[in-house]
């Protein structure tokens, strides 16, 4: 019983709820220099907690606010395109941002931040309720077929990032829901 503009909203905050790991260099300098405006965790507390090795602290920054940043891409760069069908000037643009910021926080935050009932021309949704799902998909989806292992050897990754690869490797129950 979902609508359309829910149904595009799911597959639209698959799809974008991670955009944030995709840091500019221009991002990137600006958290090297303690002068990031997106986040008020300094890099260097960053850097000190993780040793002073400053990749592995760069993939926790980042890592920890990606959500945020998905959010801010989506504000920034996909307002024109996030719009109803044959009303231009209705966009839904604000709701994916929120749901895709959602995938990290708690329900607090959910509901603080997002309606249960939205109506765009003849469209309602639940912002709640897809950040709900997005936020359940997101944990679900931690199993060997999320990360094929050519990919894996391919992307060859180091410190955290192999093992955030790694911990999908373990997961033997591909069938998360199963129904009887």
């Amino acid at each position: 019983k979902l609508s359309e503009l829910e149904i595009t909203l799911l597959i639209y905050s698959a799809l974008l709820h991670d955009i944030g790991m995709a840091v500019s260099e221009t991002d990137i300098d600006a958290i090297r220099s303690d002068s990031f405006p997106f986040c008020e965790v300094k890099f260097s507390a960053m850097k000190k907690l993780m040793g002073d090795d400053e990749k592995l602290a760069l993939q926790e920054y980042v890592r920890r606010i990606h959500a945020g940043l998905s959010g801010r891409y989506i504000r920034e760069n996909l307002k024109d395109k996030l719009v109803v069908p044959k009303l231009p000037t209705l966009d839904f643009t604000q709701e994916l941002a929120f749901i895709c910021e959602s995938h990290t926080q708690d329900y607090d935050w959910i509901k603080s931040r997002l309606r249960t009932n939205e109506v765009r021309g003849d469209f309602t949704f639940n912002p709640q309720y897809i950040a709900v799902i997005l936020r359940l998909a997101d944990i679900l989806d931690i199993d060997g077929n999320r990360t094929p292992y050519n990919l894996y050897k391919l992307i060859a990754p180091q410190g955290v990032s192999d093992e955030e690869w790694k911990q999908h490797y373990v997961i033997s129950n591909n069938e998360k829901i199963v129904f009887n």
